[in-house]
């Protein structure tokens, strides 16, 4: 993946921790550092799910391939 590529990805996840972070700012410090793991792996989740949604629905959801350079995939 290009650079451009993988800063836009990190700059999406970091909105989405944003986002998520904001929903739960009524929660104390103590639930707030638990679920702060749980944040960045949603929001990781969330950015890396979309992107293969796109690629699925661009490239559709069979690839052929083969096992020998001497065949037709």
């Amino acid at each position: 993946m290009p650079i451009k590529e993988v800063l836009a990805k990190e700059k999406r996840i970091s909105k989405e921790k944003d986002r998520l972070t904001r929903i739960y700012t009524d929660i104390s410090k103590e639930n707030k550092a638990i679920i702060q793991g749980l944040i960045n792996r949603a929001a990781f989740m969330r950015i890396t799910l979309e992107d293969m949604e796109e690629d699925l629905d661009t490239n559709g959801f069979v690839e052929m391939f083969t096992q020998s350079e001497k065949t037709d995939p």
